[in-house]
């Protein structure tokens, strides 16, 4: 995927959410291996704000698309959908269906859904599907996304 944004000129940047905030780990770059070695340094655990990446995913869009209103972005969330830190009074549940429907209706934006939950397990809550649709994304588990598919994804989804 990092090559195919290479070969095309795109920018990819990342967030990461985790414990009690959203963290921009790459400002929108051109450049692979400053992405590739983010990938790799990408923490995980803790509590999950999914409030805070979707509403710093927003924010991130808002920004680029003030100073270049022509920009196709995808945003390619990566979760099991749950989430258990809010960022205001509201249920987390309410807060993130507002922030997803925010996200759902910015111009020029295209959201994939990509489900890490483990389907096999007796706890699966099935809860990134339902954000998909909040999203009016693009859903897939992650069994059933390989590389390949999700390069031929992403570049279906620029021509759009």
């Amino acid at each position: 995927l990092l090559m195919d944004c290479y070969q095309k000129r795109d920018k990819v940047a990342m967030i990461v959410f985790r414990n009690a905030k959203a963290e921009i780990v790459l400002q929108p770059t051109s450049s692979v291996e400053h992405a590739a070695r983010r990938l790799q340094e990408i923490p995980t655990g803790g509590k999950t704000p999914l409030s805070a990446g979707l509403l710093e995913s927003y924010e991130l869009i808002q920004r680029h698309a003030k100073k270049a209103p022509e920009t196709r972005f995808l945003l390619v969330l990566v979760t099991d959908g749950r989430a258990n830190q809010a960022l205001s009074d509201l249920p987390v549940k309410e807060e993130v269906r507002r922030i997803a429907r925010l996200i759902g209706e910015l111009p020029h934006t295209d959201t994939v859904v990509v489900d890490t939950e483990n389907k096999t397990s007796f706890l699966a809550a099935n809860l990134a599907l339902p954000l998909a649709a909040e999203l009016d994304a693009d859903y897939y588990t992650i069994e059933n996304l390989k590389a390949d598919y999700l390069v031929e994804l992403v570049q279906k989804n620029k021509t759009n």
